[in-house]
Order: C-alpha cells, then structure tokens, then sequence
C-alpha cells in the first residue's frame, strides 16, 4: 500500500493527467468539427435564368380580350370619321351597309393594330428578358469561379487540419498511454478512473479531509456519499453543461475544465488562423511549443511511475 504523501502525489499525477486528456481530446473535437463544417459547405447555388416564353404573356387578359378592345377602340373612331366624311343617307338599307362597312373596317383595323402592338411589346419584352438572361450568365460564371476557388481552397484547408489531427492524435494518444500506465498500478478503482472522481480525490488528499482511498473514511465512501447527497457531480457532459454550479464542491474539477477549455480554445484559435491562411502549421511556434509541452509533461510522469514500482498492487 502507497503511505499517504505517496498517495497524494501519485493521486495528483492521475488528476494532471487526465486534465491533459480532457484539453487534448476537446481540442481534437474542435479540430474534427472544422473539418466536417468546412465537408459540409454547399457551394453558392447558381441563378435560374428567366423563361423566354414569359414574353408571350403580352396582355394581361389574353389575347381575345384585347382584340375585343381594339375591335371597339377602332370601330368608334372610323364611326367619327365616317360621320364626317360619308354620312349615310336615310335610306335603312344604305345606313344598314354603310354601318356593317363601317364595322368591318374597325374589326380589321382593330385586328391589325393589336397584332402589331402585340408584336411591339413582344420584341420589347423577349429583348428585356434577353438582357436579363445575359446578365444572369455572367453573374453565374462568376459564381461557377468563385466556387472553384473556394473547393480548391477548402480541400487545402482540410488537408492541412487533417495532418494537424493526426499529430493532436498522437500526442493524445501518447498521453492516454502514459496513464494507462499508472492505472495499470490497480492503486484506483476502474470504476473511478476518471476525471469527475480522480479530481474529488485529488481535493479531498489535497484539503486532508482524507488520507486514503478506501476504508470508511476513505475518499471512495466521501465520494459516494458525497455524489448520493448531491453535492457534486459526476458526468462529465452534465458538468461543462452546469460548470459554475460545481465552483465551490468541485473546484479542482472546475480549475482543470477551465484550463483545458482556455488552451483548447487557444491552440485551436492558432490552428484556425494558420489554416485560413494556408500555412504550414508544423513551423508555428506556439504549436510546437504547446506540443512539447504535453511531451516534457508525460516523459517527466514515465520518470515518476519509478518509485511506484516496489508498490504495485498485483
């Protein structure tokens, strides 16, 4: 059995180290979602172009109504013409011929006018709609341009983003090794290898409200009593939901949240700022310096795994 300073320094490497783990794995979940965001970006739809048969729809009331109109327009006008020019006898049957002449010259005339404003207001709207059109197709090849760049300029991106997850993967998963190792000790529970409950034990050794793991007043029973009272949680989705809830009865768990949140969201910011700008995220400085820290971290953890060795629960 680890004494109780060992104890507390072995309980406080497992706590780091799954802080490590929780800011690595947010940071591959954010890398992982850029990368999806960007899969899943339509490119900018196309215009439709304008129908030239609209142009056909030349009287609002079709065509019959307008001959109609016309018909009438003309008829009254050669009826005041013909008035002045040749007035019928009073003889029935000359006025009976001069008004059918009269009227057939307006249906013609009426016909004729409608057909060739008709024809007018055909041409001036199929031009309109032309225009229109032409318009339309340079806009389009624009757009068809634009696209182009942009999914050469995204599969740029992505491809830099994936390189910059599978390095994020290693380090994690070096990282998850690292731990495994000092869980592989069986000096904590599987049950409780975890952040939630690594960190209520951290605190708990750390303030002396316990000094050892098991026992009825070691730091499990706390824990379990603790989680049946309420007064801490211990899923981990519930937590980041409700994370100033646990500020004052979890406050390693809330420190290590908080931290991880910041450099996850510090190294991400720097991974997006280079990937918009094309760059080759392995010469950033800040990168590398955040990777060889998580580096220097587990190598100096493998060093204290030593003095567990003649202590090992089998």
């Amino acid at each position: 059995m680890l004494n109780t300073e060992a104890l507390k320094d072995y309980i406080r490497h497992v706590y780091y180290l799954e802080s490590s783990l929780y800011k690595q794995e947010r940071l591959l979940n954010q890398v992982n979602n850029e990368i999806n965001i960007i899969r899943n970006q339509r490119p900018e739809p196309l215009c439709e172009l304008e129908d030239t048969s609209k142009a056909n729809d030349i009287w609002e009331d079709g065509w019959f109504p307008a001959f109609v109109k016309f018909f009438v327009f003309c008829s009254i006008v050669v009826f005041a013409i013909g008035m002045f020019v040749d007035n019928p006898s009073g003889d029935i049957s000359e006025v009976i011929g001069w008004t059918f002449n009269k009227l057939l010259i307006g249906l013609i005339t009426g016909i004729v006018l409608c057909l060739i404003v008709g024809g007018i207001k055909y041409n001036i709207q199929k031009n309109d709609i032309d225009q229109r059109n032409n318009r339309i197709s340079l806009q389009n090849e624009q757009i068809l341009s634009e696209n182009k760049e942009m999914e050469i300029y995204n599969e740029r991106k992505i491809n830099i983003l994936i390189t910059e997850l599978e390095k994020a993967k290693k380090f994690y998963n070096e990282t998850k090794n690292v731990l495994n190792e000092y869980y592989s000790y069986d000096i904590i529970y599987k049950k409780y290898r975890n952040l939630p409950a690594v960190s209520a034990f951290h605190e708990y050794l750390t303030s002396k409200q316990c000094y050892e793991l098991e026992g009825h007043e070691g730091a499990y029973v706390r824990y379990e009593f603790d989680l049946k009272m309420g007064t801490i949680l211990s899923k981990l989705d519930e937590i980041i939901d409700k994370l100033d809830s646990i500020k004052e009865n979890q406050r390693m768990l809330y420190d290590a949240i908080i931290e991880g949140n910041r450099v996850s969201n510090r190294i991400y910011n720097e991974i997006q700022r280079g990937t918009k700008k094309l760059e080759r995220l392995e010469n950033n400085q800040k990168l590398s310096i955040y990777y060889g820290k998580i580096t220097a971290e587990n190598t100096e953890y493998m060093k204290n795994l030593i003095i567990y060795n003649s202590m090992r629960i089998r």
